[in-house]
């Protein structure tokens, strides 16, 4: 429960099935069932039982529901002509009593393996811990882990180990109580940030854990207790935790600081909300605690020495992004530059903004690189002199949080609703157009910097984008895709206006035109008067649906993209699989592949 996922927090728990499908599921208390959804994706075959206190059971990822709600969700499915259906049946019209048999376990869905994602939610649909239910099954005497500590600086001012940037740290254990053995010079506002899992007895899963709280110098400055929260919140784990650190190393780390933009409710009262405000020279001592569901808990003890900022630091204090000779990176609302120091140069630089030019001394210099600071607030650079290394910008706009908010450029266009963003966006049109062969680029940059891959600040809502592309396209069948790092795309549709494409989404980086011309392929995996499972496959935009009919009548197949097959349901006796069966498949492009067979 409260798992750190990719842009979610797992809402309940999994529970093992022995790495196989078919084990009886049993309602853990009595109720009616509220509501059942079937869908290739999320929780797949899923059953959500209410309660007589309003308190609600949820049971994914299921092979198959028990009678008679599996006949009624059939002829249901047949009625719509769809294998994804929605339904809410009456009050009362399906009730099961504790312990009897809802459905058969299964690997439906989002599912990697065969499980049973469970989950218990409140009258208000909020997902609670259902470990604090003590199941006897379950047991854990193993207190929280700690991987890695990191220390980072929250305002222009701020310093740590007297540098602009994320300090990370290995942490010296014994027994369950974690040590920084040296004291950190810190200066300004700085947070914590923790990598940390929980472990169960008899099991090798690394898991969330829902408390922490952090002491410094014996008062409480920040808690959290993830016992419950709302699902139309769950986004803001992307605010919760580090997600540079997530996108660039792989490292979840949890911010022990409510951050900008973070609305999640699961936080204690501390006035500073884990915001630690360090001017003395004075050392303070800071205590973190983790607890996990069954009250196993871990401590971390380290030392924050306040210190004066100093500017030719020591080359084993170097940290954070300082790759290259030279280059920058947006933190915050911070512009960082940095190039590689001459023998004992200790030289100012130039920044171009608001049609002035500024002197700008090194912040610091470490590791033979002199580090530049620039606060965006005060107005967005051109570009930059860097004793003759010119860094070019290219900023637009700065987009604020919790404003709509127009940008019209030469190659695209974005669109924002108030609600949109967490933090402020600096809009760059940098690489914004490229061309490759034939092949049109448009890259949405929030200025995350040299060598980022696209990454840049999440946002809570999709935005708009207009894409306006300078060559000719088959429109019916050209959407935009996404291009990653690697070269690999990624469908996101669009819908084409006279003046260019426009389409939705969340992620800034690079996106593309392409024309998916070829029609999706049909491989017979088994075809018997029995059973019949098929492959669908599709070489660019992905299968959109698809449609069965036998003797001219719609036909029940079930869908796992996953597995990327279809297949019918040996439950299914409203047809016998005998005459000819025909399947449609269409890709998002609208091109169509026909499969036919007579039984």
């Amino acid at each position: 429960m409260g798992e750190l996922r990719g842009g979610h927090f797992h809402g309940g728990i999994d529970i093992k099935t022995e790495g196989r499908r078919g084990l009886p599921v049993y309602a853990t208390c009595g109720g009616y069932v509220s509501r059942i959804k079937i869908s290739g994706g999320g929780y797949g075959h899923a059953l959500y039982l209410t309660h007589a206190d309003g308190s609600m059971s949820v049971y994914a990822h299921l092979d198959r529901f028990a009678e008679p709600v599996a006949s009624y969700v059939r002829k249901a499915q047949y009625k719509q002509e769809s294998f994804t259906v929605e339904l809410f049946p009456e009050k009362g019209q399906f009730s099961f009593a504790q312990g009897q048999v809802v459905g058969i376990s299964g690997n439906t869905g989002g599912s990697t393996g065969p499980h049973l994602h469970f989950e218990i939610r409140d009258a208000q649909q909020r997902p609670l811990n259902p470990l604090e239910y003590n199941f006897k099954e379950i047991t854990d005497n193993i207190p929280p882990f700690v991987v890695r500590l990191g220390i980072a600086p929250l305002s222009h001012n701020s310093r740590v180990q007297h540098q602009f940037g994320t300090a990370e740290f290995k942490l010296r254990q014994e027994g369950s109580s974690y040590y920084l053995d040296k004291p950190v010079p810190v200066h300004g506002t700085v947070g914590l940030e923790v990598q940390a899992f929980d472990k169960l007895n008899g099991a090798p899963n690394w898991n969330g854990f829902p408390c922490i709280q952090v002491e410094m110098d014996g008062q409480q400055v920040f808690s959290q207790d993830l016992d419950r929260f709302s699902f139309n919140k769950t986004r803001h784990i992307l605010v919760h935790t580090n997600y540079r650190h997530w996108t660039e190393k792989g490292r979840k780390y949890q911010k022990l600081y409510v951050d900008d933009g973070n609305q999640l409710g699961f936080y204690g009262a501390e006035p500073e909300q884990g915001r630690l405000h360090i001017k003395d020279t004075l050392p303070h001592k800071v205590r973190i605690e983790l607890t996990d569901s069954y009250g196993n808990t871990t401590q971390v003890y380290l030392t924050l020495q306040g210190a004066k900022p100093q500017t030719l630091l020591p080359k084993d204090f170097a940290h954070g992004r300082l790759n290259g000779p030279h280059g920058w990176f947006i933190q915050d609302n911070t512009l960082v530059q940095y190039i590689k120091a001459e023998a004992q140069a200790y030289r100012a630089i130039e920044v171009y903004a608001n049609r002035m030019t500024y002197v700008v001394e090194p912040a610091y210099v470490v590791n033979q690189k002199q580090v530049y600071l620039w606060d965006l607030r005060q107005g967005l650079p051109d570009s930059a002199d860097l004793c003759g290394q010119v860094n070019r910008y290219d900023f637009k706009a700065m987009v604020p949080a919790g404003t709509a908010f127009k940008w019209f450029g030469k190659h695209l266009d974005a669109y924002f609703d108030a609600a949109d963003l967490f933090d402020t966006l600096y809009l760059s049109t940098r690489y914004q157009y490229q061309k490759e062969q034939a092949v049109e680029l448009f890259t949405i940059s929030g200025g995350a910097g040299e060598g980022a891959a696209g990454h840049g600040l999440p946002a809570l809502r999709p935005y708009e984008v207009l894409l306006k592309p300078k060559q000719d396209y088959p429109r019916e069948q050209t959407h935009v895709y996404s291009v990653n790092e690697f070269g690999n795309y990624g469908f996101t549709g669009g819908k084409w206006l006279s003046d260019g494409v426009k389409f939705r989404t969340r992620n800034q980086g690079t996106y593309t035109l392409l024309t998916d011309t070829i029609a999706p392929t049909i491989e017979k995996l088994k075809v018997s008067p029995d059973f019949i499972s098929l492959r669908l496959d599709d070489d660019l935009s992905g299968v959109a649906e698809y449609r069965a009919t036998l003797n001219g009548k719609y036909v029940l197949f079930h869908h796992d993209p996953k597995t990327r097959r279809i297949y019918t349901d040996p439950f299914d006796t409203v047809f016998p699989l005998k005459g000819l069966l025909q399947v449609t498949v269409t890709d998002a492009a609208s091109n169509e592949g026909i499969f036919s067979v007579t039984l």
